[in-house]
C-alpha cells in the first residue's frame, strides 16, 4: 500500500452556473456552518498558513479513540422558521435574503468551497488539478481524493473497523474514512440500518444505484435534522459503510463516521461516494485456454477519473471467469505501451484495432490466445492517414487518405486497400471515394459498403458507397439528411445495406471459444466490438 500526493497541484476553477450538473462536477453541495474560520479572503487552494492552523488544531483535539466534536453543531441554531431547501426563485433578492442563506453561505466558506449567492449554495468543486492518491497493492486498487482530506500516520479504526489498513479525516470537518475489516453485525446493531446497493467507477456524475452494485450500509443520526441544519450542512446520517469494496467479496471495506454527537455532513458525505467512485483496479495477469468459461470485454480506461485528469492509464483486456468472478487481464504484456483502442474488430482469435496518435494511428493485432502482439505494415502514401478499417477472411480492408475526421470534414480522394494477413502483401483497390468509414459487406457479400455519416443536435446527415469486388468500381448509393420532427426519415432507406457485421460490449467464452452475446443480453462495457456475424456461433439465452 502507499499514498503519494499528485504532481499537479493548482486551483479549483468553480463552474459556471448551469454546468452545475456537468459530468466532471465533483459535486454541488448546499450546505454551511454557522461559523466561518476561512475569512472573506481565504485561499484554501493556494495552501495559506490559516489551512495548516486548522490543520494542528484538529490534530490536537483527535484522540484515536474517536472524531473531535462539531461545537457549530453543537452550539445549535436559532430557529429561523423558514423550510430547507429553499424555495425562491434563483437569482432572486428573496433567495438571496432568506436567513437560512446565511447559514448556507457559513458552510460553503467554512468546508472549504466558494459561495454562489444567486442560488444559495456552494459552487461546485472540482479536483482533477488537486488531488492525493492512494493504492492498495493488495486488493489490487487506486484512488484519487481531494486534498482536504489527510492521511493518519498511523490507520486508526474510528469504530466497527477491525485490521484497519488506511485513514483519512477531512479538515474543517468532523468525520473520518477507514479502509480495512468492517464489523457489519456490530455495526448493524448500532441503529436502524438501512441499505441499498450503489455501482462505483462507471459514471462522472458519482455512484449509482444498481442491482449490480455493492452494497452500502447507512446508520442515521439519532433524531431528525432541523430546517436549519440541513442548511448548515448537516445530513440525516451518521455513518455510511460499504462493507466490501471494490468487489462485493472483497473481505475489506470502508467507513464514513462522525462524531458520535452529530451527523454527517455534504461535504463529507459526497465527497466519500466521488472518492470511491474513482476507484481504478489492476488486475493480475492471465491467460485464456481451453476450457475458459466466462466475459471478455475492453477496459479502455482505469477509471472515468483518471480519464478526465489526463492521468496515464492502461488498456486492459479483462475476463471474468463465469464460476468464480475473478477477472484477470489478458495480453497484458502486448497492451503495456498501448494507451488507445480505437475501433476495435475481433476476426479468428485475433483482435485488431486502431492505436496511437488519433490523426495517424496504425493497427495492431494481439491474439488473445497467445498474447503475441503485432504492428500491421498497413502501405499508404506520405501525408495519408488510415481512417478506418475492416476484417474479412484473412484480409484487412482500410480507407486511407488526409485526415477528414473532424466534425464536418470533407473527404477526398480516399483510397481503398486490401491487406492479406498470411501473406503481408497490400494491394490499392479504389480511389476517388469520398466515405471516411468502411461498415461492413452488403447481404451478398460481394460489395465493401462505405459512408461518412454525422450528426449533431437532433439532426443526422450522411452518404453511403460500395466497392464492388467483380466490376473494381465505387457507386455511389445516395445521401440523407433527417432532423427529430420530419415526416420523413430518409436514413432509413440505407438501414439493411449491410447484414454482416454488428457491435457487442462483450465477447462470451465458452470453452476457449468465442461465443456472440445475445441481441438482448446487457453488460456495462466501455467500448463495442466489432464482429462478423457468420464467424462465431451466437449465444442462446
Amino acid at each position: 500500500m502507499n499514498e503519494e500526493n499528485a504532481e499537479k497541484i493548482a486551483p479549483v476553477v468553480p463552474l459556471a452556473p448551469n454546468a452545475l450538473h456537468k459530468r466532471w462536477i465533483i459535486l454541488v453541495l448546499t450546505g454551511i456552518t454557522l461559523v466561518a474560520i476561512i475569512a472573506g479572503g481565504y485561499l484554501l487552494y493556494n495552501k495559506t498558513s490559516i489551512l495548516d492552523d486548522v490543520q494542528e488544531v484538529l490534530q490536537a483535539s483527535l484522540t484515536p479513540e474517536g472524531i473531535p466534536d462539531d461545537d457549530i453543531f453543537l452550539n445549535g441554531f436559532t430557529p429561523t422558521g423558514k423550510t430547507w431547501p429553499l424555495t425562491e426563485e434563483y437569482w432572486s433578492q428573496e433567495r438571496k435574503d432568506n436567513p437560512l442563506a446565511a447559514i448556507r453561505q457559513s458552510y460553503c466558506e467554512h468546508i472549504g468551497y466558494k459561495y454562489a449567492d444567486f442560488a444559495a449554495s456552494c459552487f461546485a468543486y472540482q479536483y482533477f488539478d488537486s488531488y492525493k492518491i492512494y493504492t492498495n497493492t493488495e486488493d489490487a486498487f487506486t484512488m484519487y481524493y481531494p486534498t482536504f482530506w489527510v492521511a493518519d500516520a498511523q490507520p486508526n479504526s474510528y469504530g466497527f473497523v477491525t485490521d484497519a489498513k488506511a485513514s483519512w479525516r477531512r479538515n474543517n470537518a468532523s468525520c473520518a474514512i477507514t479502509y480495512g475489516l468492517i464489523d457489519e453485525t456490530a455495526l448493524v446493531s448500532s441503529g436502524t440500518a438501512s441499505t441499498t446497493k450503489v455501482d462505483y467507477a462507471s459514471h462522472a456524475s458519482g455512484g449509482f444505484v444498481s442491482e449490480r452494485g455493492l452494497t452500502n450500509i447507512y446508520i442515521p443520526f439519532s433524531r431528525a435534522v432541523t430546517n436549519e441544519e440541513k442548511a448548515a450542512g448537516y445530513t440525516e446520517d451518521r455513518i455510511i459503510a460499504v462493507p466490501h469494496f471494490p468487489y462485493a467479496d472483497s473481505p475489506n471495506g470502508f467507513l464514513l463516521t462522525s462524531g458520535e454527537k452529530q451527523p454527517l455532513v455534504e461535504a463529507c458525505a459526497e465527497e466519500f461516494d466521488y472518492i470511491l467512485n474513482t476507484r481504478a483496479l489492476q488486475y493480475s495477469a492471465g491467460a485464456l485456454t481451453s476450457s475458459s468459461n466466462g466475459v471478455l470485454s475492453i477496459h479502455d480506461m482505469g477509471s472515468w477519473f483518471e480519464a478526465y485528469a489526463d492521468i496515464p492509464h492502461t488498456i486492459s483486456l479483462v475476463f471474468t471467469d463465469k464460476k468464480t468472478g475473478k477477472e484477470v487481464s489478458i495480453a497484458s504484456a502486448a497492451l503495456k505501451n498501448v494507451h488507445s483502442i480505437d475501433e476495435p474488430f475481433v476476426s479468428g482469435t485475433k483482435l485488431y484495432f486502431k492505436s496511437g496518435a488519433y490523426e495517424n494511428p496504425e493497427i495492431m493485432s494481439i491474439d488473445l490466445v497467445t498474447g503475441e502482439s503485432d504492428i500491421l505494415p498497413l502501405q499508404h502514401s506520405e501525408g495519408n492517414v488510415i481512417h478506418s478499417f475492416y476484417v474479412r477472411a484473412g484480409n484487412v480492408y482500410y480507407l486511407t487518405g488526409e485526415y477528414c475526421n473532424d466534425y464536418k470534414a470533407t473527404c477526398v480522394d480516399m483510397k481503398l486497400h486490401q491487406y492479406n494477413v498470411q501473406t503481408k502483401a497490400s494491394l490499392e483497390l479504389a480511389g476517388g471515394i469520398t466515405s471516411r468509414d468502411i461498415i461492413g459487406l452488403n447481404s451478398t457479400k460481394d460489395k465493401i459498403i462505405l459512408a461518412m455519416r454525422e450528426g449533431d443536435a437532433g439532426c443526422g446527415w450522411g452518404s453511403y458507397e460500395s466497392y464492388s469486388f467483380t466490376t473494381r468500381t465505387i457507386q455511389n448509393l445516395g445521401s440523407y439528411h433527417y432532423c427529430e420532427g420530419d415526416p420523413v426519415d430518409d436514413s432509413l432507406q440505407f438501414k439493411n445495406l449491410i447484414s454482416d457485421t454488428s457491435d457487442f460490449q462483450k465477447l462470451i467464452l465458452r470453452d476457449g471459444a468465442i461465443v456472440l452475446p445475445a441481441p438482448t443480453d446487457e453488460y456495462d462495457g466501455t467500448v463495442y466490438i466489432r464482429a462478423n456475424l457468420d464467424e462465431y456461433p451466437a449465444q442462446v439465452k
